[in-house]
């Protein structure tokens, strides 16, 4: 793909001003062209290895033989720690740095680059919407894809680090409202899993799990991130009962809410309708009950969200405000045994987080909790040139449901954040903070090495 150069140097038909929204569009152009670029080499790479994979796998069955994972670790490099503690741990985390989880969770990311510049890349993105991030998350995601390729070519795309590649890339597409990329890289992550069930890697990192089954009520909603039937029917076939009570009980809350709409559409459909509804409801709930007994924090929290949902949906004896409180507390408990943190942009995106803001009790710790961990991030955000990120990442969450929606917004106190009437600040190309100062430093740094 060739890109284009327009050289506006003392051109005699072009004034300053017009020179630099030529270079603009040029720009702009060629940032597309890049977009494209990357989603056409990850599809031709996809066609391509699909024959020679079942070809090396053929042989390497023959002679017995399964190549152990390659070692391209990045470790012994300080400079993509830097990149690391200073975009993912010194800012985003509120635990030690030093803590096991955290050190395990950083040996993890640095031992993969496809993982690291993924992660990186989504970072980039929603860092700050200045050009020089952007065009820092492009390099980086570029990066990324390009290993995954190399990877799948190589036939090494069955390892741990390259999941956690493709599922931080789908993410990524899925925070920009990339649907067509999103389903690309759901796609190759359901091709991935078949590829570990094939060479008999059926053990999945639980980090994995728990990002699919924190996904439940955002697929429900209608807002999944990496949630996909074909990804979890895989996962649930190689051997992962959680993942095959998720499914179920997934299929039943998308046919209730299914079976809501239809009756508040029509409420003269009977009054049997509304039995019914209240029959799925405690179906339901028992068997939420059931997989909130799983040792799983995430499981945990994923049932405590859906077992709020269905009180807020329909109402009944179990939508008390003491039982809503009380559940609030199990939720905020469970996140809190997460391994290690999310990501912010994924509890932002949450509908199970919003679930367990709006259940709390007002002026109580737990609302507190959820209320903080959100307006923290927000507050950062719009201090980077994001306009109103509460809106288009909160809100998103749950935006298919106008009753919950309503519920939020009714709640939710945005402090220190402008007016939806107010003008958007203008964004700036670098905060004056020490972290945008370090993180500058930092690819100063990566420049000069190279």
């Amino acid at each position: 793909m060739d890109f284009t150069f327009v050289n506006t140097t003392d051109a005699p038909r072009l004034s300053r001003a017009e020179a630099k929204r030529m270079r603009a569009h040029v720009t702009r152009t060629n940032f597309s062209e890049r977009r494209r670029k990357r989603t056409t080499v990850l599809k031709l790479a996809g066609a391509a290895s699909e024959g020679d994979n079942d070809e090396r796998l053929r042989r390497q069955r023959e002679v017995g033989s399964i190549p152990s994972p390659r070692k391209t670790a990045i470790v012994d490099s300080t400079l993509p720690y830097s990149v690391l503690q200073t975009v993912m741990i010194k800012y985003w985390r509120d635990d030690p740095v030093d803590s096991p989880g955290c050190r395990e969770w950083e040996a993890f990311v640095l031992s993969e680059p496809a993982l690291f510049e993924g992660i990186v890349g989504v970072n980039m993105r929603h860092w700050s919407p200045a050009p020089a991030f952007q065009k820092r998350a492009e390099d980086h995601s570029s990066r990324a894809v390009s290993i995954i390729i190399n990877h799948i070519r190589s036939g090494t795309a069955h390892q741990d680090g390259v999941l956690g590649a493709v599922a931080t890339m789908a993410l990524s597409e899925s925070l920009d409202r990339n649907e067509k990329s999103w389903r690309m890289h759901l796609d190759g992550l359901a091709q991935i899993l078949e590829e570990r069930k094939a060479r008999g890697v059926r053990s999945m990192p639980s980090w994995f799990t728990g990002f699919i089954v924190m996904d439940l009520m955002n697929n429900v909603l209608g807002y999944p991130r990496v949630y996909n039937t074909q990804v979890v029917q895989a996962l649930a076939g190689n051997g992962h009962p959680d993942l095959t009570m998720v499914l179920r009980i997934g299929a039943k809350l998308v046919k209730f809410r299914k079976t809501l709409a239809d009756y508040r559409n029509d409420p003269e459909t009977g009054a049997h309708v509304a039995d019914r509804l209240t029959e799925m409801v405690d179906e339901i709930d028992r068997e939420l009950r059931v997989m909130q007994a799983n040792k799983s924090a995430y499981m945990r929290a994923a049932s405590v969200g859906a077992r709020i949902f269905l009180r807020f949906a329909w109402p009944t004896e179990a939508a008390r405000p003491d039982q809503l409180t009380r559940l609030g507390c199990e939720m905020k408990h469970a996140v809190c045994e997460f391994p290690f943190r999310q990501c912010p942009y994924m509890d932002l995106t949450s509908t199970t987080f919003v679930m367990g803001f709006l259940a709390a009790e007002n002026d109580s710790p737990t609302k507190w909790f959820f209320l903080s961990r959100m307006r923290h991030v927000v507050a950062e955000m719009q201090s980077r040139g994001w306009d109103r990120p509460d809106v288009y990442y909160i809100e998103r969450a749950i935006e298919s449901d106008a009753a919950l929606l309503h519920k939020f917004r009714a709640v939710f106190d945005p402090g220190c954040f402008p007016s939806r009437d107010r003008p958007a600040p203008q964004p700036r190309l670098l905060p004056k903070s020490d972290m945008a100062r370090e993180i500058q430093r930092v690819y100063d740094l990566t420049k000069v090495s190279h």
